[in-house]
């Protein structure tokens, strides 16, 4: 259950990362929170809390406080952007908001790359507020803004990178 005020509910609602080199070939797996759906337990809302520890969703780490997957039959009237799944980072936790991390075994030195996301939130529990994550890619990082103009607003966002490993670690947080 759900147990933040319904103001806040669903203030930072994020799905659908995916980096993309010059080729646009995807590095980032499971994108957009589908993997591993059959281990996804209702807790009667179609929500499931996810905390630092959990293994469920597929190739990412959870970082920070809990976090909530959320699925297509949630009583919210909320929908991914793609996809059926996508995530709350605001967290269960009054500690604060969480995230998801992914490190990418591909990257090639020197090379640009672009992080994009969609980042999204709901004026359906009252107004409108900011929408804030930080991403991080690699050593750069930026922190992205927007505020909900519709019960199920989605603003795509990106950054770009230059890789300085073989391996980029992909973070995103709720802010």
């Amino acid at each position: 259950m759900i147990r933040k005020p319904t103001l806040l509910l669903f203030t930072l609602m994020l799905l659908c990362v995916c980096v993309v080199s010059m080729a646009n070939a995807t590095l980032i797996t499971n994108g957009s929170f589908e993997d591993n759906s059959a281990l996804f337990v209702d807790d009667g809302n179609n929500t499931m809390k996810l905390t630092p520890a959990a293994t469920e969703l597929t190739n990412w780490k959870i970082t920070g406080n809990e976090i909530a997957w959320i699925g297509p039959t949630n009583p919210y009237g909320l929908t991914a952007s793609d996809g059926s799944y996508f995530l709350d980072l605001t967290s269960y936790s009054p500690a604060g908001s969480g995230g998801v991390a992914q490190t990418t075994a591909a990257t090639i030195i020197g090379q640009s790359y672009t992080l994009t996301f969609d980042l999204g939130g709901s004026t359906a529990y009252g107004a409108a507020t900011d929408i804030i994550a930080k991403a991080t890619a690699g050593s750069a990082t930026d922190t992205f803004n927007t505020v909900a103009t519709s019960a199920n607003f989605w603003e795509t966002f990106s950054m770009s990178f230059i890789a300085d490993s073989t391996s980029t670690s992909i973070e995103l947080t709720g802010i």
